[in-house]
């Protein structure tokens, strides 16, 4: 693609790091949703739905992986997906992301999906697709049962 001659050449192609996180961001999203150990953090009610709409995603992912893939590198530094604010973006979701991990709370599960919200609105939003992503990470976050994280 000529426009991506003016990616910086000094460090790993940017597309192939935002397209890593963005699968970190599915992989993430899979595990909460799948895993047994995290089921704790949802309403019981809504896991076995939450579930049964996981299931159907993976076509969505790709389809905004290979939109992605053809995204402008100017499009993709309107959007932050670039540099300093790809870079800044990768480390707060990474703080936040090890911070749940040690926390294990319902509060810093909404937090990292807050984060995980804002960016994901940017990168769907370069590739002109991904309603759906956006709409289930959002009812994920909306499952977190709405606990003090003194009773956990």
């Amino acid at each position: 693609m000529d426009e991506d001659r003016d990616l910086p050449r000094s460090k790993k192609d940017e597309r192939e790091r935002l397209l890593e996180f963005f699968d970190k961001i599915e992989n993430l999203l899979s595990e909460l949703v799948t895993n047994e150990d995290y089921s704790s953090f949802f309403d019981p009610k809504l896991i076995h739905p939450m579930r049964e709409a996981w299931g159907e995603m993976g076509p969505y992912f790709t389809e905004a992986r290979d939109a992605l893939r053809g995204v402008t590198a100017s499009t993709l530094r309107q959007h932050g997906l670039l540099g300093k604010q790809l870079d800044f973006k990768l480390a707060v979701v990474k703080r936040l992301l090890k911070r749940f991990e040690e926390a294990r709370s319902p509060k810093s599960l909404v937090r990292l999906l807050g984060v995980l919200d804002d960016v994901l609105k940017s990168i769907l939003d370069a590739a002109g697709v991904g309603g759906a992503i956006d709409e289930i990470k959002a009812m994920i976050k909306g499952s977190v049962e709405d606990r003090d994280d003194s009773e956990l």
